[in-house]
């Protein structure tokens, strides 16, 4: 699930990716360049369910300052 409804979080515990809310006041907004990286990624995952999703745009700025692809990022830490 996505969105950007911090209070939805609670139902879909481990299954949610949190965006930023886009009320279309900064030009420079780039959070939808940001989760379609992170989304092309998690489909190369056989199963998302394992990914920690939180944090996931600090794991695209990171990846992507390093210039490697990013990885998927087990919630069991068996990366």
């Amino acid at each position: 699930a996505i969105d950007d409804t911090p209070s939805k979080h609670s139902y879909n515990y481990g299954n949610l990716v949190c965006v930023r809310e886009y009320l279309g006041e900064d030009e420079h907004d780039d959070e939808l360049l940001q989760l379609m990286t992170y989304l092309d990624r998690l489909a190369l995952e056989p199963n998302v369910r394992t990914i920690e999703k939180r944090r996931w745009r600090e794991k695209v700025l990171a990846d992507a300052a390093r210039g490697e692809p990013m990885r998927g990022h087990r919630a069991d830490g068996a990366d």
